[in-house]
């Protein structure tokens, strides 16, 4: 094991796609960071895993779809450090309840946006069915997670950062001058503690912050091959807004074929904990993403390729917590919605660590008592 240091500017605890934007964020700006993993790199118990995922503008709320804007722009910037593509915009399909709401949002959020008839839309986009109305935009597709992570880590490191994997942080103390993190057996000294743990949140900070409701559920997502052979051509991604709402986009490596589609339903699934999850994909979720492949998905055989489990962290009203209290940051973008916005908020991180202020009011600990 590393030699852990004894004092920091800043830890990050949680090396997962927010704890790495955070790192990358902070050391960019000339903070000493230290970065504790409790697992090992690129491991598959938590949220950050996998080949793919979404990004969308496709938001009702008017701060979302500016906050998509602004985290597009540093994807973008993300990208030219790295020197390679992150983001691959494939352009986005939303359809069934109220597409004319939506596409009033994002013009209203300077989102280029067109209304199509079912018709139009099955004709451009054979492989799929629609009943009403469909709302397509450009700025949307895909990135990898685990690429992503891995990238502002090394980022980080190549800045003087300190991550240190298979860490696990046992307690975060305030303190009168800033913060203890018991680590390895160890007290490490901090300036700030920045806490990007996902499911293990509400665990780690039991007694130190007083946190929403915090709700975390195992989900499924199933891949699914194509019919067509042109698996080289990336279909756009697809939200279909029913009950529950489904989700469809390219899948990746995960998926086991080349041009494979992953599948899921943006829905709580079953209620466990952090570490209690048995992995076990759900055979009546299946049979409804199976069923809902031959109602909507003609382009894919009704068949999964592969499935897999996640972790989801709900809050109540389904925003995220980002906020600062004392020597603690909370970083928290959950609700299966967050990691679009991961170098963003990882931007956000940095600022709450040096004294400022978030633009958005809702995603602070105390928003149940805002007006």
């Amino acid at each position: 094991m590393q030699q852990i240091p004894t004092r920091a500017d800043v830890v990050v605890v949680g090396a997962g796609i927010m704890g790495a934007a955070a790192a990358w964020a902070l050391s960019a700006r000339g903070h000493a960071v230290v970065v504790f993993e409790a697992r090992r790199a690129g491991h598959r118990d938590g949220s950050s895993h996998g080949s793919s995922r979404v990004f969308r503008r496709a938001y009702r709320e008017p701060h979302y779809i500016a906050m998509t804007g602004l985290a597009q722009d540093r994807w973008r910037r993300l990208e030219a450090e790295v020197g390679g593509p992150l983001l691959t915009l494939t352009g986005g399909l939303d359809h069934g309840r109220d597409p004319q709401g939506l596409y009033d949002a994002l013009r209203g959020g300077g989102v280029e946006c067109e209304l199509l008839s079912p018709g139009d839309a099955g004709r451009r986009w054979p492989h799929m069915c629609f009943a009403g109305p469909v709302v397509h935009y450009g700025a949307a597709g895909i990135f990898d997670p685990e690429l992503a992570t891995a990238e502002m880590l090394r980022l980080a490191v190549r800045r003087g950062a300190f991550v240190a994997h298979e860490c696990p942080v046992s307690a975060v103390e305030p303190s009168a001058s800033g913060a203890l993190v018991r680590v390895a057996g160890e007290t490490l000294r901090a300036g700030t503690v920045v806490v990007a743990a996902g499911p293990w949140t509400e665990g780690l900070l039991q007694g130190a912050v007083t946190l929403p409701s915090l709700t975390v559920t195992q989900q499924q997502v199933f891949h699914f091959a194509r019919r067509d052979s042109d698996a080289d051509s990336a279909w756009p991604i697809a939200l279909h807004d029913q009950e529950p709402a489904v989700y469809g986009l390219p899948g990746g490596r995960d998926g086991g074929v080349p041009g494979n589609m992953k599948l899921g339903e943006h829905d709580p699934g079953r209620v466990t904990t952090a570490d209690g999850r048995d992995g076990v994909v759900d055979a009546l979720s299946r049979r409804h993403m199976i069923d809902h492949v031959r109602r909507w998905w003609p382009g894919l055989e009704p068949s999964p390729t592969a499935e897999l489990s996640c972790l989801y962290t709900w809050t109540d009203d389904q925003d995220f917590v980002i906020d600062r209290v004392g020597p603690l940051v909370v970083l928290s973008p959950c609700s299966g919605h967050g990691a679009k916005f991961a170098p963003l908020i990882g931007e956000w991180a940095a600022d709450l660590v040096e004294g400022r202020e978030l633009p958005y009011a809702r995603f602070s600990l105390a928003r149940r008592g805002l007006a």
